[in-house]
């Protein structure tokens, strides 16, 4: 059976990339993400969209956003994806 299409948006897409990084172990538990900046360079989106993105995966508790020391994995991360 067919099922509908779903739109997705850019924070979803960057979410899947950096769950991917993080199945396939090139980002571990405790690893700093990029800048935000250097984020959005890096998948050509902007820089609201890597916001969206990082506020959503903080939600998930699958990131802490530590002000004036940037973005990091929480240790737990890795029991989500197995």
């Amino acid at each position: 059976m067919l099922r509908p299409v779903q739109k997705r948006t850019v924070a979803e897409e960057i979410i899947d990339q950096i769950k991917g990084l993080v199945r396939e172990g090139t980002l571990k538990p405790g690893d700093r993400l990029p800048a935000e900046r250097e984020l959005a360079e890096q998948l050509s989106v902007s820089r609201a969209s890597v916001r969206e993105a990082v506020r959503a995966l903080s939600l998930m508790g699958l990131v802490a956003v530590r002000p004036g020391e940037g973005t990091f994995l929480n240790e737990d991360v890795g029991t989500v994806f197995r």
